[in-house]
This record gives structure tokens, sequence and C-alpha cells, in this order.
């Protein structure tokens, strides 16, 4: 038990519960005496610290509540819908009950509220057999829009026992669908046309109607199936690239058009890529109505993948790290590729800065080189590299191709311990 001033307050040894005692008074010491931290030691040099000063967790706001007392009088009180149009209809219902959930003939008032909070509506409803109402209130054609609410209470002053509110607005739904089709993959170093469809949820096509389109590209899953375990690109990679905003052609009178899409400059990356294209078509209204569809990219060049053959990238203690290897064809085939592996060991070192007088922390890795060697990936299949067994420790595996290109791909894993980069290993 560490106190706040560095002292060692006691010292003892968990018993065969695992569960340590420390005397009161030593817990109630103050100013520099107070208990600050527990400093954890077990067998083979392990070693955790537990901070009594962080404060408490808070529950009262996560939901821990449970449901409010019911009152003597608890009436239930629903609508038929949350939103409503200028002259529709809202339908209200409600059930009288006590506490005790037992049926109450009483005449309760049904206030209406504007949005701001002007009476439209107070009335007493007559009780149907149940002790239930159900009433329909019309709301004007000028109404105003906002949000209303809806209440019982046994008096127009009086607090309410039961509260909805729903929604007045003078809103259109779409008249128009946007069909994009199927998502498959499409090839880089191309510029192609992805069709679209729009017609009228009627059934008729929307000829004739203009529109917008956005594409963007970023860094996605691989698109072949047998390849879905494997990760690929080094993992520090951050991937930009320009948007698209190209011209969309009106749509035909069968509601078609297509909007051109360009791979043909892509940037450079280690990773599989995919197309996020978004299209916006205007109905006769203006209103745009807007679809979107995630278009895997095929690579023209080749690419590296990892699998390692543990969980959670983490090697037990005096464990073999195994990793599966393969150089992907731009058609999705295993292909022969000379490469160059290397590991290192990462130890982290902390940083301190100043800026504009204040000062801020940080930590970087430094690398420590633990093998390095040339091999040649097969065709066909994955290449399984089995490493020595490591010390505990941080460790960057990094597969390059031996003669220059793009094919590169590296994995971060743990031996024997972990961190917060992967707290699903006890």
């Amino acid at each position: 038990l560490i106190a706040q001033d560095n002292d060692i307050l006691q010292t003892v040894q968990t018993n065969a519960d695992g569960i340590a005692f420390f005397p009161k008074p030593i817990l109630q010491g103050g100013g520099g005496q107070s208990p600050a931290a527990l400093h954890i030691y077990g067998p083979g040099n392990e070693f955790t610290l537990f901070n009594l000063e962080n404060s408490s967790l808070n529950l009262s706001g996560r939901g821990i509540s449970g449901r409010s007392a019911l009152k003597p009088v608890s009436p239930f009180l629903w609508l038929d819908r949350g939103i409503y149009r200028p002259g529709e209809t809202v339908h209200v219902a409600a059930i009288y009950r006590s506490a005790a959930g037992q049926p109450l003939n009483l005449p309760l008032h049904l206030i209406m509220r504007r949005p701001g909070g002007q009476v439209f509506l107070d009335t007493v409803p007559k009780l149907s057999d149940d002790d239930a109402i159900a009433v329909p209130v019309k709301l004007p054609l000028a109404a105003q829009d906002g949000n209303w609410s809806v209440s019982l209470a046994t008096g127009l002053k009086e607090p309410a026992l039961a509260q909805e509110s729903f929604t007045v607005s003078a809103f259109v739904p779409p008249t128009l669908a946007v069909k994009l089709g199927t998502a498959k993959p499409i090839p880089a170093g191309q510029a192609l046309q992805w069709p679209i469809e729009a017609r009228y949820l009627y059934g008729a096509p929307g000829a004739h109607l203009s529109g917008t389109a956005r594409i963007s590209l970023s860094s996605g899953p691989t698109p072949y199936p047998q390849w879905q375990n494997y990760q690929f690109g080094l993992h520090s990679e951050i991937f930009t690239a320009p948007v698209q905003e190209p011209t969309l052609p009106d749509t035909d009178a069968e509601g078609q058009t297509q909007v051109p899409i360009n791979l043909k400059q892509l940037p450079d990356s280690t990773r599989f890529l995919e197309a996020h294209v978004a299209v916006s078509i205007n109905e006769p209204s203006g209103r745009p109505v807007s679809s979107e569809i995630v278009l895997p990219v095929t690579p023209d060049h080749p690419l590296i993948g990892l699998e390692n053959a543990f969980k959670n990238d983490t090697v037990a203690a005096g464990k073999i790290p195994e990793f599966h290897i393969v150089a992907l064809a731009p058609d999705g085939k295993a292909s022969a590729m000379p490469v160059q592996i290397e590991v290192v060991r990462q130890s982290s070192q902390w940083n301190i800065s100043m800026q504009h007088g204040v000062a801020s922390w940080g930590y970087s890795y430094v690398d420590h080189p633990v093998l390095k060697k040339n091999i040649r990936l097969p065709a066909g299949h994955a290449y399984t590299l089995q490493l020595p067994v490591l010390d505990y420790g941080r460790y960057r595996l990094r597969v390059i191709e031996a003669h220059g290109g793009l094919a590169a791909s590296s994995a971060i894993f743990y031996s024997g311990w972990q961190t917060s980069a992967n707290p699903g290993v006890p």
C-alpha cells in the first residue's frame, strides 16, 4: 500500500481466496500518508498497479434507476403515430388505471397544447365500458409546425398524470426510388460507367431528371472470399484520395443514366481499396433523393497478405509465433514473389515537449532488429513462417517485395503479454 508521499504504508499477502486485508487506521491516513495506490506483485516478476485516487464510477446516468413508482392515478396514454401534417387527425387513446392496475372511473382533462404552450384543446372525454378513451382530434390546415403535446390531468392547471408529444410538419414523402444495382468488384486502372435507375414509387420511370454524384475512395477489405482472414498492407499506412464529383447526365426516357467512375490514376497503396458511390436524383419539385453503394476495387498490382496463427495478436509465453504469408495477383490467385522479411522488437520511449509554455507528453517506438531474411513466396498457396520463441514485448513483422513495387504488409503482435491495444487477452 503506497502513500501520497511515496512511502510504503504496509505490505501484506493475499489469502487463499486472493483477498488482502489492511488495518482500517492505515487506510484513514491524511495528507502525505493518505493511501494513493496498490502495487501488486505476482510470481515470475509479474506486476500491476491499482490507483486508489481515481474517481468512483457514477452509475446515476447509466440507466439503472428503474421504473418510477406509480402514482395512485396512473393512466396510460398513447398516439397512433408521432408526426402529422396540418389538417390530419390525431388519434389519442388512453386507459385509466390505479397503481394496482385496477380500472378508474375519473373525469380527467385531455389537454393538447401548441408548440408555444398555448392550449389548443381542453376536454373531459367520455369513458368507455373498460375505463378507456379514444379521441380523434382534427388539426387545422394552418396548424403551427413544431412539437405539440397532449396530456391527462385533473385540471388545466394541475400537473400532468400522463403526457405524450408529437410533431406537426408539412412534410412530403419521397416519390422517387433510386437504384444503383448490386455491388460487385470494379478494376483499378480503368474508367467505367456505373448504371443508375430512377423510378417513381407508383412504377413510372423517372425520366429527364437531373442529379449529382460523389465518389470517394478508402481502404477496404479484400474482395476475394478465400483470403478474408488475411491482413493486407502496412498497418501504419494512411490512405487519402481526392473526392470525385463527376457530372451526372440527366436520366433518359426510361429513367436510366450512368455515373462515370475514373480509377485510372489512383494514389499508391499497399491495401485493397473500395469506392463509395453516392448519387442524388432530383424530383420534379427539386428535392434530391439519394442512394449509396460500396464497390470493392480489384488492384492492378500484386499485394501481400499476412495471417497469424494465434489469437488476439498475442503469442503465449514460450510458444512459436507462426504466420501465413501470401502474394496475391490482381486476379486473386497466390503468385510467386521474392520478398524480404523483417522482425523487430519495439520498445516505447517517452517524449516531453513544450508548446506555448505548456508541457505535453507522448511516446514513440524504438526498433531493435530480431530477424531479417529473404525468401520466395510460392505460387498457388500461402507460405508458412515460423519465428523463434520471442521474449516478452511488442513486435512488428514486415514483409516487402524484394525488387521494389507496391507489395508490402506489416503486422503488430505481442509476445507473452498484452497492452491496451489488444484488451481481449486475459
